[in-house]
């Protein structure tokens, strides 16, 4: 299946340009809510995942489509950019055979959870998704988009879901990101 040329359409350079240089401090605030989300989730740097986003994002290889927030978009490259280098990990972990006070090491690295920490990661995702949830108890729309979005689901399929119109999608979801702004002005914090 090919995709249209109107789909491939993009900002330029200039304009990409002009909205990052734009961005006033709460933007870059968010940004690096965001770049420290997708860092923890694929255990890397928040501040090299950031610059490595915008270095690519500058040179052209991730090219900002029309129609898409420029956060949104930085998100996504973030998200890519993390999964990549876990995989790469994953394929080629590093290994150190010598220590720093020179003795022969032979233990490479375990990028995977032990038990412990995996169930411990699961409770804790189980408890931020239920106390997110129940700040739209009085709203389904909202609570149906809220777990639409932790289930990777697309933003078009939940508008269907719902039976919203885009203006009023669009609504809802300034209503939730407004909610969970107010309920958690510093993020989640454990």
């Amino acid at each position: 299946m090919t995709t249209p040329v109107a789909a491939l359409a993009g900002h330029t350079a200039e304009e990409l340009r002009a909205a990052i240089e734009g961005f006033a401090d709460l933007d870059w605030h968010r940004l690096n809510r965001v770049a420290a989300y997708w860092a923890r989730y694929h255990r890397v740097e928040p501040d090299d995942l950031l610059q490595e986003c915008l270095v690519r994002v500058f040179e052209g290889s991730r090219p900002w489509p029309l129609g898409l927030p420029i956060h949104n978009f930085m998100s996504g490259v973030m998200r890519s950019i993390g999964s990549d280098w876990k995989k790469a990990r994953r394929r080629r972990p590093e290994v150190h055979l010598i220590s720093d006070d020179g003795q022969l090491v032979d233990d490479p690295p375990d990028d995977c959870l032990n038990a412990e920490a995996a169930i411990k990661e699961t409770q804790e995702c189980q408890q931020i998704k239920r106390a997110i949830l129940a700040l739209f108890e009085d709203d389904l729309d909202a609570q149906t988009i809220v777990e639409g979005d932790m289930e990777n689901m697309e933003g078009e399929e939940l508008r269907h879901l719902t039976g919203l119109d885009l203006n009023a999608f669009a609504s809802k979801r300034r209503l939730i990101r407004r909610r969970i702004d107010k309920a958690y002005p510093q993020g989640w914090v454990l």
